[in-house]
């Protein structure tokens, strides 16, 4: 992430998820984040990003160290798979509960055009997640 997360997107995140502290609701922010970057195509990627508060987009890596941590490969596996994993859940459900927070959190801070703009640029899996929250 490029800057801290505010207070009220930590607030939020915690009220929706469920989460105990601050430092949880970090910790799946940044998780959320990186595995949307992960599994989005780069158009997907780009258009989301842009889209979405600036505090949310992941630490670009330096060209030097994208050539060292090899090219970005894409996940095959789902994405509340992959966040299970990042998180060490121990269900998909929970990862769902952790999706739902992030968007509807997004939903929360930005406008309602906007809003409906998103569900035209993620894939399915995640537009029934976001259209959920």
């Amino acid at each position: 992430m490029q800057t801290d997360l505010p207070d009220y997107f930590i607030a939020l995140m915690k009220q929706y998820a469920g989460l105990l502290n601050d430092g949880q609701a970090r910790r799946a922010t940044r998780a959320v984040s990186e595995v949307l970057e992960s599994s989005l195509t780069p158009v997907q990627e780009s258009q989301f990003f842009a889209m979405v508060p600036s505090y949310l987009r992941p630490h670009k890596q330096t060209f030097f160290a994208r050539i060292g941590a090899g090219s970005k490969t894409k996940k095959r596996s789902s994405v509340s798979q992959q966040l299970s994993d990042r998180l060490q859940l121990t269900s998909q459900e929970e990862a769902d509960v952790v999706f739902k927070a992030y968007f509807r959190a997004i939903r929360t801070v930005i406008d309602p055009t906007t809003a409906i703009t998103l569900t035209r640029i993620l894939p399915p899996e995640l537009v029934r997640l976001y259209a959920a929250a």
